[in-house]
């Protein structure tokens, strides 16, 4: 799962400028998907460390996020994105 993620992290789309942050400050990708997702980074981190893995409902939610498949990005299989 760790990989997936992390490969997905590195596509993923721009993230907005400055959108919901406080003081004009860039939103990293990280900090941007724990935005997404309504958690802190230090689960995200935990997530692209394979330390942990998310809940059902988060992996849809980054699957959706990242613009990916949750089946693939859960278990690897199914249709994988192009650049993997």
């Amino acid at each position: 799962f760790a990989k997936r993620l992390t490969r997905a992290v590195d596509h993923m789309e721009p993230v907005p400028a400055t959108v919901g942050r406080h003081g004009g400050r860039p939103w990293s990708k990280i900090g941007w998907l724990a935005f997404q997702l309504g958690t802190g980074r230090s689960h995200v981190l935990t997530w692209l460390e394979g330390k942990s893995e998310p809940r059902l409902g988060a992996i849809k939610m980054l699957g959706k996020v990242l613009g990916v498949s949750p089946t693939w990005l859960a278990f690897g299989e199914g249709a994988a994105p192009s650049w993997w």
